[in-house]
């Protein structure tokens, strides 16, 4: 739902990761809406600037440029089929994967805000000093964006800016990376004007280059919210355990399925995008140690390395958490039946009580059934991201890895 932003809210001790993200995005100049808790109807709403559209619009037709300008230069280079031929083609495949990833999260949050709302709902909990939380959060959140955009456009060669013409023409100079250009700027005769230019240029560098950890927080925040859902999951299963009230333990398991399904919707494709970046671009680890590929520093890589990881492992982890939880919890619903059952025959229970129980139960194997064939998980479209997926994922990685090394060492 969208409204003005005339309204006041007010959030004290209502609590959604989901909501800090986007709020940390509408800061960081990268949505155009804030998702605020609304007292008065009791729900989240999506709250549009007029302002914040027009930026928005322009900044991401920015980031976009700036990804399909670097992927024409990845492009002319994989052309020459030189003898790192192998390598520029995992490097144009990753960029060219991640302009799809970019475009899949710009579709999410221009189209899908319906969906975002939904979302933001099931995740949201009631913690105290929800306020507090929120706003620490969001300063710190905020303040790795800036330092990770600054760190990379003053630190990389291939994620810099350009200076004006002049500049290459009075000076001999070769810039490596961003620092080089802006330590030297001030120190070129140029005019208040092409210094302006030149500053809006590396402010726009590093918002573009920023796309990066926001999309990649997305997924983790994903990740780590089906976590959470997992955890309410087993404490309505143990409830019903507790009750011997099988349908509520059933209806806990619909409505899992039903949330995780919509939430696949929503962000498989995301997932999926997500999935070949990380294939494409980690097969390149050979290149990025040898320092053939050096358009990320060391400690950026690695705190990316960590990231996905998390993200992937989280997301696993859920899947193994609800099959273990489900299994435990139906077979503990079979022990409760069986003891209806030995109580029915001598006459401690109504004949009505226990068959409404042994028809329960056949919706119970049902389940069994459905979750033994088709398991709850977090999907990329084609995949579910299971234990067993992040091995297949790895062995992948490696065997490209190993193939880039061996064409290094035989140079």
């Amino acid at each position: 739902m969208d409204v003005s932003a005339n309204k006041n809210y007010v959030q004290r001790d209502i609590f959604s990761l989901v909501q800090l993200y986007f709020d940390v995005c509408f800061f960081s100049l990268m949505v155009p809406f804030r998702i605020l808790w609304d007292s008065k109807s009791d729900q989240y709403l999506i709250v549009k600037y007029k302002i914040q559209t027009v930026i928005c619009l322009g900044l991401h037709a920015n980031i976009l440029y700036h990804r399909v300008t670097d992927l024409t230069d990845i492009f002319s280079r994989y052309r020459e089929k030189d003898s790192e031929y192998i390598s520029n083609t995992f490097n144009f495949a990753n960029n060219f994967v991640f302009v799809y990833f970019v475009v899949l999260f710009f579709k999410l949050v221009w189209f899908q805000g319906d969906n975002l709302l939904k979302f933001v709902a099931i995740t949201t909990i009631r913690i105290k000093r929800a306020t507090l939380i929120c706003t620490f959060g969001k300063l710190l959140w905020i303040s790795s964006f800036l330092a990770y955009g600054t760190i990379v456009c003053l630190r990389s060669p291939f994620y810099s800016f350009d200076l004006p013409n002049d500049a290459y023409n009075s000076n001999g100079t070769v810039y490596h990376n961003g620092y080089d250009k802006l330590t030297t700027l001030f120190a070129i005769k140029l005019s208040y004007w092409d210094i302006a230019l030149t500053i809006l240029k590396a402010l726009s560098a590093i918002h573009a280059v920023t796309i990066f950890p926001v999309t990649h927080s997305l997924l983790f925040v994903l990740s780590f919210c089906v976590l959470g859902i997992a955890k309410n999951y087993r404490t309505e299963l143990r409830l019903a355990v507790h009750r011997i009230d099988i349908s509520t333990g059933l209806l806990a398991y619909r409505n899992l399925r039903k949330n995780i399904t919509f939430i696949n919707d929503v962000f498989g494709g995301p997932l999926f995008g997500f999935f070949l970046a990380v294939i494409t671009y980690y097969s390149q680890v050979p290149d990025v140690l040898m320092g053939y590929l050096t358009d990320f520093p060391l400690g950026v890589i690695f705190l990316f390395i960590v990231l996905d990881m998390a993200i992937f492992v989280l997301a696993a982890e859920f899947h193994s958490q609800v099959q273990r939880i489900s299994f435990e919890g139906f077979e503990d619903l079979s022990l409760k039946v069986l003891e209806y059952k030995r109580k029915f025959e001598v006459r401690s229970v109504s004949s009505t009580e226990y068959f409404q129980i042994l028809e329960s139960k056949l919706d119970l194997m049902e389940m069994k059934n459905e979750m033994s064939q088709q398991p709850i998980a977090l999907s990329c479209r084609f995949f579910s991201i299971t234990y067993g997926f992040l091995a297949s994922v790895l062995s992948v990685i490696v065997t490209y890895s190993i193939i880039i090394l061996q064409m290094r060492s035989a140079k």
